[in-house]
């Protein structure tokens, strides 16, 4: 059996349906948090004509994508209990890397379902031992180098992406989720398959989301502590 079909048949067998479901109902939430939040601010928005203040709202929204897919792609690990590490690359910048099952995952973010991988040296890194992921040096920050024993993992991607032409729920909310499997040099898909319009569910034969059914939503919670004054006794 050679690698991809070692990976196809990894993937029918052994890819978790509750992950990648919890991505993307993550994702959605996501993505449309940007825009609930600039209606609960009461920004006024121009919808049919381009203005400076959705303009500036979509620019800020384009700009933070990434960091919707690292937030969905983490807290979509706790939702299965599946594993999350955190790499830090040269920038300071921290990327979340989850191991779930054989599989382990990044996140990237699209601008067309054409998309090629986009270049980055952790990336390749993390691509080049693609289906055998042995002893991964993971620096972490916090200690010199933690060594990550994910024998015998697949290195997948979450893509993501939204039109992005207006900021209008429709313009903002996710569009685009594919998985995607890279080669070892990071320049193409060996295997590819897109989440939103069932191709991945019909191929794999998971039972699909009823048509027209929302994805799940999740609350915003903000934690504070009561000044001692504001406590009460309890019995």
């Amino acid at each position: 059996m050679d690698s991809f079909e070692r990976l196809d048949a990894d993937v029918r067998a052994n890819l978790s349906k509750e992950f990648v479901e919890a991505a993307e109902s993550r994702l959605h939430w996501e993505y449309s948090s940007s825009f609930d939040d600039a209606e609960r601010r009461g920004e006024v928005l121009v919808y049919d004509r381009p203005d400076p203040i959705s303009q500036t709202l979509l620019e800020r929204h384009m700009r933070t994508r990434a960091s919707f897919g690292m937030t969905a792609l983490t807290t979509a690990a706790f939702d299965v209990g599946a594993d999350v590490e955190h790499l830090l690359l040269a920038n300071g910048q921290r990327k979340p890397v989850v191991r779930t099952g054989c599989f382990c995952f990044i996140v990237e973010t699209i601008h067309d379902l054409k998309h090629q991988p986009a270049f980055a040296a952790y990336k390749k890194g993390l691509a080049r031992a693609n289906a055998a992921i042995r002893q991964l040096e993971l620096d972490l920050g916090d200690r010199p180098f933690h060594t990550a024993d994910w024998s015998g993992c697949h290195f997948g991607v979450l893509l993501h992406g939204c039109r992005g032409d207006t900021f209008t729920r429709t313009g903002t909310g996710l569009n685009m989720f594919r998985i995607g499997f890279p080669n070892s040099a990071y320049d193409s898909w060996v295997w590819s398959k897109d989440v939103l319009s069932g191709e991945l569910s019909d191929d794999l034969g998971w039972t699909k989301m009823p048509a027209g059914k929302p994805p799940k939503q999740y609350d915003k919670v903000a934690v504070r502590l009561r000044p001692s004054s504001e406590r009460r006794e309890t019995k």
